[in-house]
């Protein structure tokens, strides 16, 4: 089956509102991007899709202060959809001593950095987010060896 990915840039007042858009008009999956900010979307590339394309841009004009100047899209088989947005989380530097990297990526570690190996996901996150980075740095400066946190 073949879905069509929609890209949208958005700012951080319009974020969620795309989103919902996307949700509420039958996305099979939303990704909220952050360099550059925006919405990316996926949805079935059937008869229905012309129609609900015409649907989409009636609710997104509905959105106050958003104004769809750029759209990319393009077709994508579902084995594709499954992995693609794997290529959107790459290790993440926290600090000189500190990297967060994803389960599939491989990483050449240098000046002795410790590795935080995370699967991007709804429960935890990316880790791209400020509050995990901040609290990571925040952890770095104040725990000592042997030290144990629990984080609930």
């Amino acid at each position: 089956m073949k879905y069509i990915e929609i890209t949208v840039p958005t700012d951080e007042w319009t974020t969620d509102a795309v989103a919902n858009v996307f949700t509420e008009h039958g996305s099979g999956g939303v990704v909220l991007c952050e360099n550059p900010t925006g919405v990316r979307a996926y949805f079935p590339d059937d008869e229905s899709w012309p129609k609900r394309w015409e649907e989409i841009l009636a609710s997104l004009q509905q959105i106050p202060d958003f104004q769809l100047e750029v759209l990319q899209w393009k077709s994508v088989n579902a084995e594709d959809w499954a992995n693609a947005w794997k290529q959107y989380f790459r290790p993440i530097p926290v600090d000189p001593g500190l990297v967060i990297v994803p389960a599939w990526e491989e990483v050449q570690l240098e000046n002795e950095r410790r590795v935080i190996r995370l699967d991007p996901g709804m429960a935890f996150g990316t880790g791209q987010h400020a509050s995990t980075y901040l609290c990571l740095q925040a952890l770095q400066e104040a725990l000592q060896p042997g030290d144990r946190v629990l984080d609930v």
